[in-house]
């Protein structure tokens, strides 16, 4: 069993027992609270019986529906419902509850101000993985220097490439130039990127962007609900694509289609499924385009007979999302 799996039972189990979870919690009679056994708690989508963006839950036999409102107005069953993260919640006790502090929320707040920067205060606990020593989860202050989140994490022996810094749906950014970025929201935006979920894929020299965009599109087809033209049909013709110049069989104008493709999806569907697989092409294509139009020219990839075959190994996993 997982870890991570096993802390969360024993979180919820430990809850129950000191009544903060169940019936009549901190004493106020028809104060109840349940959380079902964590492998079966469905996602809102799916507990309302609609079909989430993902395959497992298709058999529902309904589709995502769009709504102009935000869930704290209207979510799970048409009541109002509080979305978080589980990083919000973590921490929370830690400012509002002033855990460690005497149990003063102000001084939580001013610990947690104390750490990042000024407009993205607080700690985040980044995913580092790749061409890592170290690879693992980091809580680090918002705002460190992407280089040394990199070098705290091990550094690596060959010249690093590029970097995904906020989980595969965000755009890539070239390496070593961007070691310098700011690891915080404004300054990844500021980049042209984002933080999203804080995952960072670490690539070097040996790894062909091509091969790891490929490797993406296989996820985000696979994952794509099917509701959205622009989705359903974008994700599977981008992986074809993409596939095609990375075998070697690649058009010129391939590009181009792929970039149009992106431009008929962000924004026309549902869900920002759409701007997940097509941010990463985007970005792939525009800082990379001279290795799209190797993989054309030469009707190969120029790394396998380089450094990358002899390295053997792929940087950005299918799961990477």
């Amino acid at each position: 069993m997982p870890l991570g799996y096993q802390r969360l039972v024993g979180a919820v189990q430990e809850a129950y027992e000191r009544g903060l979870l169940g019936k009549g919690i901190f004493g106020i009679d028809g104060f109840d609270v349940e959380i079902d056994d964590p492998p079966r708690a469905p996602a809102p989508t799916s507990a309302a019986k609609r079909r989430g963006c993902s395959p497992r839950w298709r058999a529902a036999g309904a589709t995502p529906s769009s709504s102009p409102l935000s869930p704290a107005v209207s979510g799970l069953f048409g009541c109002p419902t509080v979305v978080n993260n589980v990083v919000t919640i973590a921490y929370l006790p830690y400012i509002f509850g002033g855990f460690g502090r005497g149990g003063d929320a102000e001084a939580g707040i001013a610990w947690w101000r104390s750490h990042g920067t000024e407009k993205s205060p607080g700690l985040m606990p980044y995913s580092i993985s790749g061409h890592v020593r170290a690879p693992g989860v980091y809580e680090l202050p918002l705002g460190t220097r992407l280089g040394d989140m990199l070098e705290l994490a091990g550094g690596w022996e060959r010249p690093w490439k590029a970097v995904i810094p906020g989980g595969s749906s965000a755009k890539i950014l070239r390496l070593p130039e961007s070691l310098d970025v700011s690891m915080d929201f404004e300054g990844l935006m500021q980049a042209g990127t984002m933080l999203g979920s804080a995952g960072v894929i670490v690539m070097d020299e040996t790894v062909c962007v091509v091969d790891a965009l490929y490797n993406l599109l296989r996820f985000y087809a696979h994952e794509s609900c099917g509701q959205c033209t622009p989705c359903r049909e974008g994700t599977g013709w981008a992986e074809k694509i993409v596939a095609r110049i990375e075998k070697g069989q690649g058009r010129m104008e391939d590009l181009d289609t792929l970039l149009g493709l992106a431009d008929r999806a962000i924004g026309k569907t549902i869900c920002v499924f759409a701007e997940a697989f097509c941010w990463p092409i985007q970005s792939c294509i525009a800082l990379f385009r001279e290795e799209f139009e190797a993989h054309i020219r030469e009707r190969r990839c120029p790394l396998r007979a380089g450094p990358r075959a002899a390295a053997g190994e792929r940087a950005v996993g299918a799961g990477a999302h």
